[in-house]
């Protein structure tokens, strides 16, 4: 032994200058001050009769520390030793305003000059424990249980009954023996119910352990028998179903118990809970379980049924397991790893990660409960507690809700705390935010303001990740909460940076998460209303910020003839508004070379082209597909009923004689009536026509061409003269010739075609 004490103070060691430091820096975490035990001798941390080892090892050891903490300030009638086993707890030790000494109120500080400033320190402890303390845990078990019907004393359903009561007060600093304290100042009917049950069970834990302690040194057998059938008959005695049937006798033995124990006296309200329906074997499951007696099924479905008449025998009692307080290191560590496992498959075993959250919570309530209050493992306990919240609140039983709530309360109230730091992380301003997203989605922005000012760069971060991501679908509440915290991420982002186009994006993303089609920009941006004022002066500012999120896009695009997946055509939308962006898009373009009209414009929206009224809409990202040799309209005409739009595809053919030298085939396209094709003839490259529903001008506008190779004509009663025009012009390329027609004009057609061209046509004609 190298210091401390092994004779009650008679004489001390302090032979271990490095032991003394650790134990030293042990006190000070724990708010102990240091104390003189013997005259002109260095003074002490800790209580006096503590011992400090240097082991064969070389490791050090401290042993007898079961009056670490400081004693309760000792009634006047009081046991005078009381000051040896009542002791404060830890969590109110630390809180203290100033330390405290492990050695007041006993003879181990009798030669200490501030002896008597250590007892008054303790005493102005104790007296703001009574005053403070207990006072506001009164008052957050009758929080807990405001949704308790307080018109009648009986525990309903309520967020009460979802604390461990022995965990709510420890955390705060309160012993379990001040239960009775607690009960006379809460004031909700649902609170004194829960607080009085907890008593009782507590005393007839006790009386039991009394009784078994003294058979065990009555029989001094080792057979587990006789003490099998003291347990059921007590738990009878519990039940009041034999040895105690009138109710007075039973209500006495309580009474006494419970004012021995917790200095309370029972009130009539309490005696009639007592009596009510069902209370006695609410009172018995508790009991079980606090003694780690296992009841049989039969009997616990009785108990729980609320069956009347349950009278308990041996072979009900199954198993009696030995109850022992684990460290709190090792609740953390299972916490912490449940957490984990959690993660892991949430995605696809959503019952497992939920079991594995409940466990988590559990473990981890225990150890913050025991002072483990670090940042990280108050955030891994609040998010446990958000996601259980986010699970449970699919569920549609009211109770199951009740719950979710009290979890997402829980979440918040702790992360209200952690930001309270001055140093606090960003990430703790968004996760507060996303822990009240849902239902209270408007309160969050704040938070989420001041975690943006914190780390700018997750405006990035989130455009990024959500410009080429989407929901398959939102269908549970975790979706929902995500896409309420992302709408407020993006309505802060544009508060905090209103010309900044990575926050007008985000904003717009955000807001169309819940889309069901192609998972890229393009069609996301197809549902934006580009003349919104915001994101229109953010493009135009500052549009070169898009780039990454445009690579990821482009890299993802692909065309398809047949399908209705990608959405090119938004580009013209986009690049009307902000020319710069236009040249952005430019580098990251993919070589296309086919267009399928109806596609390349998909999901554009209707109103944004009606208003502009663009009739270079279609024309406007031609330039960008330099390679492009085909457009096919199949038969179904884009935007065929909206006039004013007449020249639309006219500035097309003119695009595309400027831009694209390969082009060559317009297939399977049906022509509206406004439909000018005045300037097709400017596309000298090409050679392959199939239109329908012609009329006169368009006849028109192809007999300027001379070098078409196939050609596929359909229209109604058109004079055959018109078609001679076309055809006799193209005498020279065409290779294939189709025509549909009305019957009538069939005939007339064909005979002016052998009438004018039957000297020169040596071409096939289908």
């Amino acid at each position: 032994m190298k210091l401390g004490s092994h004779d009650a103070g008679v004489t001390m060691k302090d032979d271990c200058p490095e032991l003394r430091d650790k134990v030293k820096r042990v006190c000070n975490a724990l708010n102990l001050k240091e104390h003189i035990i013997i005259k002109d001798r260095p003074p002490v941390w800790g209580p006096g009769d503590m011992e400090g080892h240097v082991g064969l090892d070389g490791k050090h050891y401290v042993v007898d520390l079961a009056r670490l903490f400081p004693p309760e300030s000792p009634a006047s009638t009081a046991d005078g030793r009381a000051i040896f086993y009542h002791l404060l707890r830890p969590e109110l030790v630390k809180s203290n305003p100033k330390p405290l000494c492990s050695d007041a109120y006993s003879g181990f500080s009798i030669n200490d000059p501030k002896g008597e400033d250590h007892t008054e320190e303790v005493k102005e402890c104790c007296t703001r424990l009574y005053k403070e303390v207990i006072p506001a845990v009164a008052r957050a078990l009758d929080a807990a249980a405001a949704a308790c019907d307080e018109t009648a004393y009986t525990h309903t359903e309520s967020q009460l009954q979802l604390l461990d009561l022995s965990l709510e007060l420890h955390s705060r600093g309160v012993n379990m023996r001040h239960l009775g304290r607690v009960k006379e100042l809460v004031k909700k009917p649902a609170a004194s119910a829960q607080l009085l049950l907890e008593m009782v069970v507590r005393v007839f834990k006790n009386e039991l352990r009394q009784q078994l302690r003294e058979e065990m040194g009555k029989i001094k057998i080792a057979s587990e028998e006789p003490y099998r059938v003291l347990i059921v008959n007590y738990l009878n005695t519990i039940l009041h179903s034999s040895g105690m049937d009138e109710e007075d006798k039973w209500l006495a033995y309580i009474a006494d118990l419970v004012e021995r124990k917790f200095k309370y006296t029972l009130t009539e309200q309490d005696r009639s809970y007592l009596l009510s329906a069902h209370s006695a074997e609410r009172i018995l499951l508790q009991a079980a379980n606090k003694m780690g007696l296992v009841l049989s099924s039969s009997l616990q479905q009785a108990l729980t049924q609320n069956k009347t008449g349950i009278v308990i025998v041996t072979k009900d009692l199954q198993q009696i397991t030995a109850i022992a307080t684990s460290m709190s290191i090792l609740a953390l560590a299972e916490g912490m790893v449940c957490y984990h496992e959690a993660q892991a498959v949430m995605k696809h075993d959503k019952q497992g990660a939920l079991a594995m959250l409940e466990q988590a919570q559990q473990l981890l309530s225990h150890a913050v409960a025991a002072g483990h209050c670090d940042v990280s493992i108050l955030h891994t306990y609040a998010k446990s507690m958000q996601l259980l919240s986010e699970f449970l609140m699919d569920d549609h039983e009211a109770s199951i809700k009740n719950l979710a709530l009290h979890y997402q309360f829980e979440a918040s109230k702790i992360y209200s705390e952690l930001i309270t730091a001055p140093d606090c992380a960003a990430y703790l301003h968004f996760e507060y935010a996303h822990s009240m997203a849902y239902p209270f989605g408007h309160e969050c922005i704040e938070q989420c303001k001041l975690g943006l000012e914190k780390e700018p760069s997750k405006l990035t971060e989130l455009v990024a990740q959500w410009s080429y991501n989407t929901f398959k679908s939102i269908s549970s509440v975790r979706d929902i909460t995500l896409v309420y915290w992302l709408i407020a991420m993006g309505k802060a982002a544009v508060e905090l940076w209103p010309d900044s186009a990575s926050a007008a994006l985000l904003q717009t993303l955000a807001e169309f998460t819940d889309m069901r089609h192609d998972v890229n920009l393009y069609s996301k941006l197809s549902y934006i209303d580009t003349l919104h004022e915001i994101f229109e002066r953010a493009l135009r500012n500052d549009a070169h910020v898009l780039n990454e999120q445009l690579k990821h896009s482009f890299a993802r695009l692909k065309v398809y003839n047949d399908s209705y997946l990608v959405m090119p055509g938004v580009l013209s939308l986009i690049s009307t508004h902000a020319p710069q962006f236009k040249q952005v898009l430019a580098k990251y373009t993919v070589d296309l070379k086919r267009i399928n009209w109806p596609y390349y414009f998909a999901d554009a929206p209707v109103s944004v082209i009606w208003y502009n009224n663009n009739a270079n809409l279609y024309a406007s990202t031609i330039d960008l597909y330099p390679n492009l040799q085909e457009i096919s309209d199949y038969t179904r005409p884009f935007l065929s009923s909206m006039p004013g739009l007449a020249s639309i595809k006219d500035e097309v053919f003119r695009a595309l004689a400027i831009h694209c030298p390969q082009f060559s085939r317009l297939l399977r396209c049906e022509c509206p009536k406004y439909w000018d094709v005045g300037n097709i003839h400017l596309v000298k490259s090409l050679v392959h026509v199939e239109l329908k529903g012609v009329d006169e001008a368009m006849l028109q506008a192809l007999s300027n061409m001379s070098w078409l190779q196939h050609l596929s004509l359909s229209t109604d009663f058109l004079e055959p003269e018109m078609f001679v025009a076309v055809i006799k012009n193209n005498a020279a390329t065409l290779t294939r010739l189709s025509l549909e027609c009305a019957i009538l004009s069939v005939s007339s057609i064909f005979a002016a075609l052998l009438s004018e061209l039957s000297h020169t046509w040596d071409r096939t004609i289908y």
